[in-house]
Formats: C-alpha cells, sequence, structure tokens
C-alpha cells in the first residue's frame, strides 16, 4: 500500500473542463480545479473568497444595462439603462432627484429655451455646452433665457446654475422661478454676486404642477469698458430629496433592445454616447460644477443620410481624434469617422481633416470595435484593421487589412492592456487578440479553451476589471457571472483561471468603476422578492458610505469609511451606529421581504430571519451590523494521480486522504470535505468573536474511494483564502 505526500500549491488554472480530466500530466491539471464557486483566483497561485455585493438600489424591469461613467480619477458613476429609462447612480453626498430642465447643459445649444432680448441686450449660443448672456451697458438692455417644466406640487427642488457671472453695476444677474410665465419670481427671485462661478439653492414644495426657470441679466449704465457678458455652461432645476441617490430620466430603449446597446466615453470625460442600431445616438452629458445631469439625441452637423428609421449605427469608439460610428443593419460594412477634432460632424470631404466614409469589401457586419495600437474591426465572419499608409487616416488614405476569420457576436469588445478582447459568434468563446511584431500583424487565442465548459450557457456581455486582479467578468443568457483571472507580463505566456459566482438571482449585466485607487464590480440582478420582478443594483470591493440608523439611502463615495471586501454577503445594508449599542429592530429593508437573511453584528454571526415588514429583530443590539444574503465559497480539486511504483500512474486506484491540511491565509476555520476543524480556541475570551487567522486546518481519515477529491467551503459570511492543500494518502491497485 503505497503513501504518498501529494500538494497542490497553485490553482491558478480554476476551473477546468472535464475534457481534461485525463490530462493529468499538464500544468493546467496540477493547478486546476473541479470547481471554483464563489471563489477567485489569484494569478500566484491562491484561491479567495470573494466579497459580497452591497445594494444600492432597486429598479423596475426584467433586463438592464451597466456602464462605467469615469469623469475623472476621483469622480465615477453608474450608468444603468432599463426600460425606457437611464438612471444614474450618484458617487457624492449629495442626493440627485429628477433634472426637469431640456438641455441643462446647452450641447443642443438653446433647444428647449426661450431666449429673451431687450436691446442692446443679446443671447448667444457658443456651441460646445454653454451660453453667452450680454445686457449691454444701457438700463434698457436685458438678456434671459427661460424654460417652463412640469414638476410635482409636494416636492422640493433645487436650483444650480454654473456661469461666470459678470454684473459690474447695481443690478446683478438674477435666478428667476415662477408660475407666470418667463420672468416670474413668485416662487423665488435670487440676486447672484459679481465674480461668481455657482449659485444653489433649495425651494420648499412649490404647489404648482408648472413653472418657469428663468436666467436674467439686466443692463445698466455704465461708464468705460467692463465686462458685462456672463458665461452660462448650466442650469439645473433637480427634485430633491435626502432618500434619492439616483438620476433618472426617459430613454427611447425597449426591453428587448437593452442587450444589443454599446457605449464609448467622449475624450474628456463629460459625455458617453450610446448606441442602438434602431435609435439615433443618444448623448449622456454630465456637467461637474453644476452636478447637472442631461440625456438627449446628439445633434449631429451633416449626419449621414443613410441613418434614418431602424438603420443607425450599433457599435462606435474614438480613434486618431475623430468618433467612428458602423454597424447600421442597412450597411453593414460601413464605417463613418468625423471631422478630426470636431466629433459631430459628418460633412464628407477630400481634406485631411474632413469626415469620411469606408466601406469594407467584404461581406459581414461590423459588430464592435476597440482602439487601440490600431483600430480593430470586428465583423460576424472576419477581424480587420483600419490603418493607412502614413499611419495617420484620411480620407484619402484608409486602407483596411484583414487579422483573422474567427468571427464575432455583436458583443461590445474591449481593450486589456495592449490585447482586444471580443466574443465569438456562437457566444460561447472569448478570445483574445494581440500584435506579434514577427508576424506583422494581430494574433489570436481562444482564452476558454481549458474551460469551455464554463461558457456554455452563451455569453452575453463582458467586462474588463484592471484592479487589484485583472479579471475578465462574462454574463450569460442563464444568469451567471464568470470570472478569468489574467495575467500576462510582455510577450509571456499569458495564465488565466476560471471561476464562477451564484447569486440569488439572474444576473444581467456588470460593470468595473475604478475611483482613486479603488476599483469596484457592479451587477444588475434580476430577482423576485415577495412575488414581484426587481432588478437590484449592487456594488462589491467599494467604498460605499455605510447606511446609519435613520435610514438613508446608500450612497457610493470616494471617502474611505468601510473597507467592503471583508463583507460576505450579497445584497447587503450596513448598519452602523455611533459607538453604543443600537435597537435590536432594523429598518429600510423592504428590498428583501420575505427572504431570510443572514445578520453579522458587530463581527458574530446570528441565526437567519425573514425580513417582515421591511426589518428583523436581532438576538442582541449591537452598533456594526451587515444584514444580506449568505452564499457559500467552495473549490473542489481535480481527481488525485500519482505516479506509480511499477510506472504509469494511480488513475484506477482506490485511494484514502489519510490526513489533509488546507493552508489558509486570514481566514475563518472551513469546511473539509464536510467536516469543519474546532473553531475556537481556549485562549479566545467568552462572548468574543474567534478572530481569522493564518493556519494550517486539518482533517483526517476520509474513507476510501477511486478519487480522493477534496472539498473546501465555507458557508458563514466570513473569509476563506486559500494558499495550499497537502497532506498523505494511501492507494490501492487492488
Amino acid at each position: 500500500m503505497p503513501k504518498s505526500h501529494p500538494i497542490q500549491s497553485s490553482f491558478a488554472a480554476g476551473e477546468v473542463t472535464p475534457k481534461l480530466y485525463g490530462r493529468f500530466d499538464t500544468p493546467g491539471y496540477k493547478q486546476g480545479l473541479a470547481e471554483c464557486t464563489n471563489m477567485i483566483v489569484d494569478s500566484r497561485g491562491p484561491v479567495l473568497k470573494r466579497s459580497g455585493f452591497e445594494h444600492i438600489l432597486a429598479l423596475e424591469g426584467q433586463d438592464a444595462r451597466l456602464f462605467e461613467f469615469n469623469y475623472s480619477r476621483a469622480l465615477t458613476y453608474l450608468v444603468a439603462l432599463t426600460h425606457e429609462q437611464v438612471a444614474v447612480v450618484a458617487s457624492s453626498s449629495g442626493a440627485l432627484g429628477t433634472e426637469r430642465l431640456d438641455n441643462p447643459s446647452f450641447i443642443d445649444g438653446l433647444l428647449y429655451w426661450t431666449p429673451t432680448v431687450l436691446s442692446p441686450g443679446t443671447v448667444v449660443d457658443n456651441g460646445e455646452g454653454s451660453i453667452t448672456l450680454d445686457p449691454g451697458k444701457t438700463a434698457a438692455g436685458l438678456a434671459q433665457v427661460s424654460q417652463t417644466v412640469s414638476v410635482d406640487p409636494l416636492t422640493p427642488v433645487r436650483v444650480r446654475v454654473a456661469a461666470d457671472f459678470n454684473s459690474p453695476a447695481a443690478t446683478p444677474i438674477q435666478v428667476l422661478v415662477g408660475s407666470t410665465g418667463p420672468g416670474s419670481s413668485d416662487l423665488l427671485a435670487a440676486d447672484v454676486p459679481e465674480g461668481s462661478t455657482f449659485f444653489e439653492m433649495d425651494i420648499p414644495p412649490t404647489g404648482q404642477t408648472e413653472v418657469t426657470v428663468s436666467l436674467a441679466a439686466i443692463g445698466w449704465n455704465v461708464g468705460g469698458s467692463p465686462v458685462t457678458s456672463t458665461r452660462v455652461s448650466a442650469i439645473s432645476f433637480t427634485e430633491y430629496s435626502e432618500t434619492q441617490a439616483a438620476f433618472y430620466h426617459a430613454a427611447p430603449y425597449q426591453e428587448e433592445d437593452l442587450q444589443q446597446i454599446q457605449a464609448v466615453m467622449h475624450p474628456d470625460g463629460r459625455s458617453m454616447t450610446i448606441v442602438h442600431h434602431k435609435y439615433p445616438p443618444m448623448v449622456l452629458t454630465f456637467d461637474p460644477v453644476a452636478s447637472v445631469w442631461s440625456f438627449a439625441d446628439i445633434i449631429f452637423t451633416d449626419m449621414p443620410i443613410e441613418w434614418a428609421g431602424e438603420n443607425y449605427p450599433g457599435v462606435t469608439i474614438y480613434f486618431q481624434g475623430r468618433q467612428w460610428f458602423a454597424g447600421t443593419p442597412g450597411n453593414p460594412e460601413t464605417l463613418w469617422g468625423s471631422t478630426s477634432g470636431k466629433y459631430l460632424t459628418f460633412t464628407i470631404g477630400t481634406s485631411a481633416d474632413d469626415a469620411l466614409r469606408f466601406t469594407i469589401a467584404e461581406h459581414g457586419q461590423i459588430v464592435w470595435m476597440t482602439s487601440g495600437r490600431d483600430m480593430l474591426v470586428g465583423t460576424t465572419l472576419n477581424e480587420f484593421i483600419l490603418t493607412s499608409t502614413d499611419r495617420v487616416i484620411t480620407p484619402t488614405d484608409v486602407q483596411v487589412e484583414k487579422q483573422s476569420s474567427y468571427g464575432g457576436a455583436p458583443i461590445q469588445s474591449t481593450l486589456m492592456g495592449t490585447e482586444g478582447l471580443f466574443i465569438s459568434s456562437d457566444n460561447t468563446k472569448l478570445r483574445s487578440q494581440w500584435y506579434q511584431w514577427t508576424e506583422a500583424g494581430w494574433l489570436s487565442r481562444d482564452i476558454t479553451y481549458t474551460n469551455d465548459h464554463i461558457t456554455q450557457g452563451k455569453i452575453r456581455h463582458m467586462i474588463y476589471q484592471k484592479e487589484p486582479e485583472q479579471i475578465i467578468w462574462l454574463t450569460t443568457r442563464d444568469g451567471e457571472l464568470i470570472g478569468c483571472t489574467y495575467h500576462k507580463d510582455g510577450n509571456s505566456t499569458p495564465t488565466y483561471g476560471w471561476h464562477r459566482h451564484a447569486l440569488d438571482g439572474q444576473v444581467l449585466d456588470a460593470a468595473a468603476l475604478q475611483e482613486d485607487d479603488r476599483t469596484a464590480l457592479a451587477i444588475a440582478v434580476r430577482k423576485t422578492i415577495n412575488g414581484l420582478s426587481k432588478i437590484h443594483i449592487m456594488l462589491s470591493d467599494a467604498t460605499v458610505q455605510p447606511k446609519p440608523h435613520d435610514d438613508r439611502g446608500p450612497i457610493i463615495t470616494v471617502e474611505e469609511t468601510l473597507d467592503l471586501s471583508s463583507v460576505f454577503l450579497d445584497d447587503f445594508t450596513l448598519f452602523v451606529g455611533d459607538g453604543t449599542p443600537a435597537t435590536q429592530t432594523l429598518t429600510g429593508l423592504d428590498y428583501l421581504e420575505g427572504e431570510w437573511v443572514q445578520p453579522v453584528n458587530d463581527g458574530a454571526v446570528e441565526n437567519t430571519k425573514q425580513v417582515v415588514n421591511g426589518s428583523i429583530t436581532l438576538d442582541r443590539p449591537g452598533v456594526d451590523i451587515e444584514v444580506g444574503i449568505s452564499y457559500t465559497g467552495r473549490i473542489r480539486t481535480l481527481p488525485l494521480v500519482t505516479q506509480a511504483p511499477e510506472g504509469g500512474s494511480t488513475t484506477a486506484w482506490t485511494k484514502r486522504r489519510v490526513n489533509i491540511f488546507v493552508r489558509c491565509l486570514s481566514s475563518a476555520s472551513p469546511i473539509i470535505n464536510g467536516v469543519r476543524p474546532p473553531e475556537r480556541h481556549a485562549s479566545t475570551p467568552m462572548d468574543t468573536v474567534e478572530p481569522v487567522e493564518n493556519a494550517d486546518f486539518r482533517v483526517t481519515d476520509l474513507g476510501w474511494d477511486e478519487y480522493a477529491i477534496i472539498e473546501v467551503a465555507q458557508d458563514l459570511p466570513k473569509p476563506l483564502n486559500i494558499i495550499s492543500i497537502t497532506g498523505e494518502s494511501a492507494q490501492e491497485s487492488l
């Protein structure tokens, strides 16, 4: 009865396909797993229980699309598209409600605004999202813009104006809100001091269903040559409530349209272009000074005549100072590039800066584009680069070169470092492309080759998370969230390991949010709660403002108040006290009505409780409490195979694990093949939480079988970070 001391010191290959269970001679087998659920593979070898997802808000509908709106390193928002609605989750402590003004940032000039002028006053559209009001230097002058909007008579509103206010005489610029038309001021008449750049004021509920918002510059007899003009970049009239945490706006997209939507950020970070072939391109715009959002059709100059009906672009990117559009159903192989530096102008010409139209002379609809070293263009049948003789594309110098013929699905691609990522035409493979100078072209590999079983649910969306590990996230049509940890140094062969994540509900989409030095993963999950279907927006491993006992809504913040990577519950809410024991009854859990939830009370795991009328009662008072849905992190090793003494392998031998040691870092005691080693030490004081530890957790004599598979799991909301599995086994050939 030979004994062996097998060791698995790396799990970097993640969950591998059953087709490789006979390839015990390969590195992938030695570093692979039969199951990796709710655990994230680290490319250095360990495997870690994922952190939980915090509940942010619930939306109506059956489907959702998520995008990151990254204005700057310190300011990131989450955009959620649902049935006929766009929502933006706020990333500041200010709560945003519904923006009532159309075109608040003047992206579309004076559209929806009514100018009123008295000579010598003027109102000028500056283009690029601003206007100028100049009343002139006489008392008769007036320059005013107004807009009449519908409001909720019982909801307070907040007025914001971002401008360079100039009023060198006795009459300042005035912000007016009234119920009797342009210039009326029965609800608000506020003067803005000379030299200001921002105005903000809250108005109590107006009691009106319709009001008019005006900004007026009034002339005065002024000597000399002072500046009397005011440049206005945004006016906002927003319903305001402390319990709201999102901006909402109507959108044209139906539920069945959401899966094919693609979006790209403008280079200046202020706007996002959103495209779908059935609708004109839309723009979501943010003014950071006034915290004003707007959502509207893009107003193009010389928009291509082909764009009409349901023949609009379904793909867009920025490359070499132009915005590119493609993927119209009626012109499937055609690309349009804007005028250089003028992204909304499509005046076709022959000058180097003019807009251009180019058609690939090979069948196949363009379904994705990525901008990197080259402009990568993917169709349903082939992959190309768009290039030129002098490396800068112009109307008279544009070429297309085929790189491969794998074909892709209409799923937005992304750039991962220097590699392009796209999904195969059958929605089951994740492929990468990279430039190989020795081949003078772009090569491609199937990243799912050793893990093809994990994407059989058909890939729906792809998301790339840069930090802290490079992870490619996929959502599938059957509602799974799948991850691939990817690592490559220079031209070395990459290592990648796959893992799957089970949540309570169907995962619809995800988005990686980069803010300061943290990366968070947001997901949209369709859940049925108390018989009602809702879309829950959740966020994992970010710094989120905790939910205090006065039940304010959670808001993504940039402050490092809590490390949420230490919370191991899904759809959770944090209740944080002031240092004294809180009430045992927690409210504000209506979004989990009827569900059995897991409270963690000052680090102690309580028994599960059912949410009734939006509340639960704890076993004892606590200060810092987490409440959410519990989940289990689990790995299962591949069958044990070693070299037989007389040669060959022990594949068919009967085996017994005599001793198993699971080496863990900063972990609670796990369950090993159904057995949990002792959880508490004699040195731990009574009524205190057992701390996590670096330890070798041991179980013994697990019986005989043919495979000697080890299962390690953590069903408590506690960390599990596995470094290696070692031990002693007996094997018998009879």
